[in-house]
């Protein structure tokens, strides 16, 4: 990286700095402080104890700039792009968690369904204290990203606080391919990965889950509709808890699936021009009774959808106030696209005008649901729990050999046997024995909502 390419990135990041505080500063005195900038590089070049690398320097001094704006700006180095560009399509090599700074810690936004975190127990919420013993205070999420991927096979040690607890776990996770897998059903049925669509077979209530909004979200979200179509569904209940959010384009694209009309999301800022997100009626679902449950994990992508749902009167909202991730992140490619800026130039609104936003540290903020329906920290667990044993395959049936012989009727009266052997009793596991009692609040609360719609549309 050149010196004069990184100076003048540092300059746009002041300028947008200050640009964000309201043009606090005149531009003869936005020179003055580069200037004084480029004296502390040199001087830390020239005088520091050791031989210090001076790129490294500007680096710093980018990513301390950015991170005086808001948690969601970042420098993103040429080293970092291509990783980067991977976090949105494909797949990717790590544990399998989606990551943010909340009241000022490194946090599980969400684990990721069937990785390596999932599988350890990591969940929503769950504070990183320490990455291989050191401590993450005041790491950013990129940095924190470049230590937690890494090769399959590879192992990493992580220190992590569960939500309300007062003591910290040490975990170390063998890191694997990470499928971005973002439409699922309620329960799996094989072990292929076919899953079964349907909540409530008998009121023919579909369930489909999105765990986030990648690339080809909508696409998949089509094929899952596809099937409970064919299949006579007659409500949805679709699933936006511990969804972290994703792309806007695919938050569109779910969104216009479900309106045939009117806007889904509008962004403002101050620098840009406004944009609305239209509904066309191409390629709309039929009107069919719909529930979407959000929690306080749902962010960003999954506020505009049930946002957009709600402000529209197209379903219900059920769960609880949403994560309140309401910025626009424009990344502005840099060094002819080999680095990049990401950049809070905008905030979103819902088709009413309402902003989804929380300001770090407020007390209110997010999408408030029709129905209120809240869990604890405990039982956000169970939800999770819950989802990872209906996730999981069932195991085929084990081959019996069969031994033919000749017996009498009253040989089997008084001995009587059969060709499968009783199946052993497994010891359970900690915690399984309240998944098989545990009641999703939240699920019931929706699916007692669509009866009643379906009650009132139908008679039944």
């Amino acid at each position: 990286m050149r010196r004069r390419d990184v100076i003048w990135t540092v300059l746009i990041v002041i300028v947008a700095t200050w640009a964000v505080q309201g043009f606090a500063a005149r531009r003869d005195n936005l020179y003055k402080q580069f200037e004084t900038l480029a004296i502390v590089v040199e001087k830390i070049r020239d005088n520091y104890v050791e031989e210090v690398d001076e790129d490294k320097i500007l680096e710093g001094a980018l990513r301390g700039a950015l991170l005086n704006l808001d948690r969601y700006s970042a420098y993103i180095s040429p080293k970092d792009f291509e990783e980067f560009r991977t976090e949105t399509k494909g797949e990717f090599q790590g544990l399998g968690i989606e990551i943010g700074i909340r009241h000022n810690w490194l946090t599980v936004i969400a684990p990721i369904e069937d990785t390596p975190a999932w599988r350890a127990g990591i969940r929503a919420g769950d504070r990183i204290v320490k990455i291989e013993g050191k401590s993450t205070a005041g790491m950013s999420t990129m940095d924190a990203v470049k230590v937690l991927r890494g090769k399959k096979g590879t192992q990493v040690t992580i220190t992590i606080r569960h939500e309300g607890a007062r003591t910290e776990l040490d975990l170390t996770i063998t890191r694997d391919v990470i499928p971005l897998i973002s439409i699922r059903g309620y329960r799996r049925v094989d072990e292929v990965g076919h899953w079964d669509y349907f909540v409530e077979p008998e009121q023919k209530i579909g369930y489909i889950r999105m765990s986030a909004f990648r690339e080809n979200t909508a696409e998949d979200l089509d094929k899952a509709m596809d099937e409970l179509r064919k299949k006579g569904m007659r409500a949805l209940v679709l699933d936006l808890r511990f969804n972290p959010g994703g792309l806007l384009s695919s938050a569109v694209n779910v969104s216009d699936r479900f309106l045939e009309e009117g806007v889904i999301v509008s962004t403002r800022g101050r620098a840009v021009k406004p944009v609305s997100y239209e509904a066309r009626k191409l390629g709309t679902y039929e009107q069919f009774p719909l529930a979407v449950l959000v929690n306080n994990w749902s962010a960003s992508a999954s506020e505009i959808v049930a946002g957009a749902v709600q402000d529209h009167n197209r379903g219900i909202v059920v769960g609880e106030s949403t994560f309140g991730k309401g910025s626009v992140q424009n990344v502005i490619p840099l060094q002819g696209g080999k680095a990049a800026l990401k950049l809070t130039t905008a905030r979103y609104y819902t088709p009413s005008g309402r902003s989804i936003h929380k300001a770090e540290g407020a007390k209110n903020g997010g999408l408030q649901p029709d129905i209120v329906v809240e869990t604890t920290p405990e039982e956000k667990v169970k939800i999770q729990r819950l989802w990872l044993k209906l996730g999981t395959p069932p195991k085929p049936e084990p081959e019996v050999k069969k031994e033919e012989r000749v017996v009498d009727d009253l040989e089997k009266e008084e001995d009587p046997e059969t060709d499968v052997p009783a199946p052993e009793l497994e010891e359970k596991k900690p915690g399984e024995e309240e998944d098989e009692t545990f009641r999703d609040q939240q699920l019931e609360r929706a699916l007692v909502a669509l009866k009643v719609l379906l009650w009132q549309r139908n008679g039944k």
